[in-house]
């Protein structure tokens, strides 16, 4: 059975993201993973054993709350475990993805203001693009809908080693969607080198039948999202790096930024 590993803070957009979860996995067929880390403060090593326990018990309190709640939502259709840990947040979640390996990670995008970008916005950021499983970061107040138009935002450059042709087509054909791919490059449409891995692109997804799209500007970031919402995208994917040719276009900045501003969900793959 697949599994989806829900990572929570109990913040409104956590507890929306848990939601479109549930949903999702009635759809695919899958099993929940409700996961909680317990942040340590900076002078832990200070605090007492007792207070350290406390926090836990409550976050398994309020995870089995969820839990129930979730159960309710789905009918009863599909398992729903819990887990708490304490400590960092992506080691533990990296930890917790080896032991289940999941179909899907789900974290919500919780704002656009200082403060939420500095308290949960990070993490969500942060695990799209460092989580070598796919991540799939939910918008506050985004439900889950049918996901009939599907954008790959790519570079064009190198796509034989760089794009996980499997885990799209598999993910399109779930879906039963249409995949557009965004050309996010320095080339133009016409320029030889783009025109000869848009081909090889376009036999790599010769079953899907992609419909190709260009893009140009300085502004990255600003054109994807315009695409997405003049074309309306239901789903964002985006092949994070942090070297190599991909590091120009979807750097540690560009995921953070797509993921806190993009209207629809937004899902990272790692080759």
């Amino acid at each position: 059975m697949k599994k989806i590993i829900i990572a929570t803070d109990f913040s409104p957009a956590a507890e929306n993201a848990m939601r479109y979860a549930a949903d999702m996995a009635l759809h695919v067929k899958a099993d929940l993973v409700l996961f909680h880390v317990c942040q340590m403060p900076p002078n832990y090593a200070e605090a007492p054993v007792t207070s350290l326990v406390s926090l836990e018990d409550d976050a398994w309190e309020s995870l089995e709350n969820r839990r129930m709640q979730l159960s309710d939502r789905m009918a009863g259709d599909g398992n729903i475990e819990c887990f708490v840990k304490s400590g960092n947040f992506l080691r533990e979640l990296r930890n917790l993805c080896e032991l289940h390996s999941p179909h899907l990670v789900v974290v919500g995008s919780r704002g656009t203001s200082t403060l939420e970008r500095f308290f949960f916005g990070d993490h969500s950021g942060k695990a799209v693009e460092k989580i070598e499983w796919p991540v799939l970061a939910i918008p506050l107040g985004h439900t889950y809908q049918d996901v009939k138009k599907i954008c790959l935002a790519c570079d064009m450059e190198n796509v034989r080693e760089t794009v996980p042709v499997d885990s799209i087509r598999e993910l399109v054909n779930q879906f039963d969607g249409k995949l557009h791919i965004l050309n996010t490059g320095r080339f133009g449409e016409y320029h030889p080198d783009l025109v000869v891995e848009a081909g090889i692109l376009e036999s790599m997804f010769k079953k899907e039948n992609p419909v190709f799209h260009f893009t140009a500007g300085d502004n990255t970031d600003r054109g994807i999202l315009d695409f997405v919402s003049k074309n309306a995208i239901d789903l964002l994917l985006v092949i994070p790096k942090s070297r190599g040719v991909f590091k120009r276009i979807l750097t540690h900045h560009h995921t953070r930024f797509l993921v806190l501003h993009c209207p629809v969900p937004v899902l990272g793959f790692h080759k």
